[in-house]
């Protein structure tokens, strides 16, 4: 029996057992899905983590943004940006067939009320890769927080890194995101409560987190690509998530459903073996892939569908206080 350290529940839980593929170590990790509220949680946090996240784990092997943009593209991507957030701007509404903005601007800030000079934290940002592309869009007051940087980082476009956990930042922001870094973290409740108490009144927490209700893991089990042994210590449902946000005085107000055609390629490697950083992985080689072009297009189309029934497998959720 094992103590789902979301809900408390003790009785009846699933055991599933996975295997590392991201790198290909193939080293068996145990998982159990709670009966009660669903997350899918990892039996027993291993003590040295640091070995799991190698020099070529992706969030801190890209720094963003290197090469300076002239300033007329920089200051017209901050007008259309402003245009998509704010809805005023002659310059960003002339821009609007030419500069296409992320999906993000939609997705994450605009239901937050979110704009280009709200202070925003970003928890479990590696290098700062996102932050930087957000800088570049025209955002001036960003910071990030991971404990695995090598040490605090200052770029020129203002974005500043501090090596650090969550619980030892100080300051407040409108927004404190997490951009699958939660599933990543060994504490959920505590992990939410400081989040909270760094919002800015009225402000929000944002979470992009890997799904367990979810069609593909469902199908998929112990070869679901987002249950990444051992990184991701807990795959929540969304009944698992509002139990977490309701501990930490926190309600979930808004969410929106973001899965890829990745859910499925992914999956499908792993359960032919090859891991995501194998040479014949779609996601480096995609002519050495066993995908077709068509195929990765239905997934795609797959995917989306899921996600406007709410059971793609990630979604974006927006927590305030309660």
């Amino acid at each position: 029996m094992h103590l789902c350290r979301i809900c408390g529940n003790s009785q009846g839980n699933i055991d599933v057992t996975t295997r590392e593929m991201m790198f290909g170590t193939r080293e068996a990790f145990a998982y159990f899905e709670c009966a009660a509220c669903g997350c899918l949680q990892i039996a027993e946090i291993p003590e040295n983590m640091a070995r799991h996240y190698p020099e070529r784990y992706y969030s801190y092997s890209s720094t963003g943004p290197t090469e300076p943009q002239p300033a007329w593209k920089r200051y017209l991507k901050s007008a259309r940006t402003r245009r998509a957030l704010e809805g005023r701007g002659l310059l960003g509404r002339l821009a609007m067939p030419f500069v296409q903005v992320p999906a993000w601007a939609e997705q994450w800030f605009k239901p937050a009320g979110i704009s280009q000079g709200s202070s925003i934290l970003e928890a479990g940002c590696g290098q700062g890769h996102l932050l930087r592309q957000l800088a570049s869009w025209g955002f001036t007051r960003l910071t990030g927080v991971d404990p695995f940087v090598a040490s605090d980082l200052a770029y020129p476009d203002g974005v500043r890194v501090w090596r650090k956990r969550l619980d030892e930042m100080g300051g407040r922001f409108d927004m404190v995101m997490m951009h699958h870094a939660f599933e990543h973290m060994p504490d959920p409740h505590g992990t939410l409560a400081a989040a909270s108490v760094l919002l800015a009144p009225g402000g929000s927490i944002l979470l992009r987190i890997p799904l367990a209700s979810s069609e593909a893991y469902r199908t998929y089990r112990e070869d679901w690509v987002q249950l990444d042994a051992p990184r991701h210590l807990y795959l929540h449902t969304r009944k698992s998530l509002e139990i977490a946000a309701g501990r930490a005085g926190l309600l979930i107000e808004h969410a929106a459903y973001d899965s890829t055609g990745f859910q499925f390629w992914g999956s499908e490697q792993y359960r032919k073996g090859i891991p995501l950083f194998s040479p014949e992985s779609y996601a480096v080689d995609p002519a050495k892939s066993p995908f077709s072009s068509d195929e990765i297009l239905r997934y795609e189309e797959r995917a989306a569908a899921l996600n406007a029934r709410l059971e793609g497998d990630q979604a974006c959720f927006m927590l305030r206080r309660s």
